[in-house]
């Protein structure tokens, strides 16, 4: 993988569907998705499940903790050359 697109998550709506499709029309295969669950009440990975059809990976986060710390987490957990910054709602 060359990149990673990180992606802090609090509250997503019906456009993190459609944000999720976007990453899935993406040419290149060279890249990886982490996802911030910054503390939503229903975890999102079952509708990443449902619909990404590229690698990722959620770090969840039990309570709210801010995009920064979303951010934060995902850049730690990144481990390619480039880094990608997008919103749950983009």
């Amino acid at each position: 993988m060359r990149a990673t697109v990180i992606i802090p998550c609090y509250r997503p709506d019906t456009n993190f569907e459609k944000m999720l499709d976007d990453l899935n029309a993406q040419t290149s295969q060279e890249f990886t998705v982490v996802f911030a669950d910054d503390g939503n009440v229903v975890p999102i990975e079952p509708r990443i499940n449902a619909r990404l059809k590229r690698p990722f990976y959620v770090i969840r986060f039990q309570e709210n903790q801010g995009i920064v710390a979303g951010l934060n987490a995902c850049v730690k957990h990144a481990s390619t050359p480039f880094i990608i910054r997008m919103d749950a709602d983009d």
